[in-house]
């Protein structure tokens, strides 16, 4: 719901046309991930939180796999990409090892731009050790 970086930019070298619109030489394009992570067009209930929609098990909704590029595509795709995606994939199975996440407290949680999204304010979770067996 919150992408990481909430735009990318390109700066047009040539004049093109993509779908109905003509986008001339020198003209700035701006994507808005959060746009697109937030519409409906894309996502069903796209303003509700639900994980499971990344989940591929059931091939009957199909998601557009432009709907979400949160590294960028083609040539211009972050280096990064494979390093970020196997230290989160790490991390929460670290956590998940160690701790039983709560909600503490009623507080809401909103982003804020620091040349990426980050939480305005503490995030209201509470990391409980879990009991080893």
């Amino acid at each position: 719901m919150y992408p990481v970086v909430p735009f990318n930019m390109r700066h047009m070298k040539n004049d093109i046309v993509l779908g109905d619109y003509f986008l001339p030489k020198r003209s700035n394009v701006f994507l808005s991930h959060w746009a697109m992570s937030r519409s409906d067009v894309n996502f069903a209930n796209a303003n509700r939180f639900i994980p499971d929609r990344w989940l591929r098990e059931d091939r009957s909704t199909k998601l557009d796999s432009f709907a979400s590029m949160p590294f960028g595509f083609g040539i211009r795709v972050c280096i990064g990409r494979r390093l970020a995606e196997m230290e989160l994939q790490m991390a929460t199975a670290r956590i998940i090892q160690l701790f039983h996440l709560e909600r503490d407290g009623d507080a809401s949680l909103s982003p804020t731009e620091r040349t990426v999204l980050v939480p305005k304010g503490e995030v209201p979770v509470r990391f409980c050790p879990r009991k080893k067996e």
